[in-house]
């Protein structure tokens, strides 16, 4: 089961997402500001980050720095909510490295729509990673193999 790690400051907000995410599926951790919300991320590792951009304190755009700042958790995809959207806010998340980008108020069928897509695609770039991590290896299989064949003399240099 998927788990997305909610974070937002407003409660009621947080249950209408954890109750409509649980009926599709999916397994949910909440947070009710910045701060926390990476602390959790560190300690669940979600395969997905739903945060909203206007929090008190350590708002949207910090835990998004936060969270790509780290190796652990630098790759979890992060989709932005805000009620408040700009330009130029829009391009600062994805400066940031945002993954995409929701204007509430939204209708759930168009975040979980985002959701699937940023899962997917995180999803497919993982197992390229996967299949060049297999590839590499089988390559330097090779290339040892090859060296440490009878009469050959690759990699052997002797002094002049």
């Amino acid at each position: 089961m998927q788990k997305i790690l909610i974070i937002d400051d407003e409660a009621h907000i947080r249950e209408v997402l954890v109750s409509y995410l649980i009926r599709e599926g999916f397994q949910t951790i909440e947070a009710e500001n910045g701060r926390a919300g990476v602390q959790l991320a560190r300690a669940y590792l979600p395969d997905l980050i739903l945060s909203d951009i206007r929090m008190d304190g350590f708002d949207g755009y910090a835990a998004l720095a936060a969270i790509r700042y780290q190796p652990l958790t630098s790759t979890i995809p992060v989709v932005l909510m805000t009620g408040q959207p700009d330009e130029e806010g829009r391009r600062f998340a994805m400066e940031l490295g945002a993954d995409d980008y929701l204007i509430k108020p939204f209708a759930l069928p168009t975040m979980l729509a985002a959701i699937r897509v940023q899962l997917k695609k995180h999803e497919a770039i993982r197992r390229q990673a996967l299949h060049l991590k297999a590839v590499n290896a089988q390559r330097v299989e090779e290339t040892l193999e090859s060296e440490a064949a009878p009469g050959t003399s690759a990699g052997h240099f002797l002094p002049v």
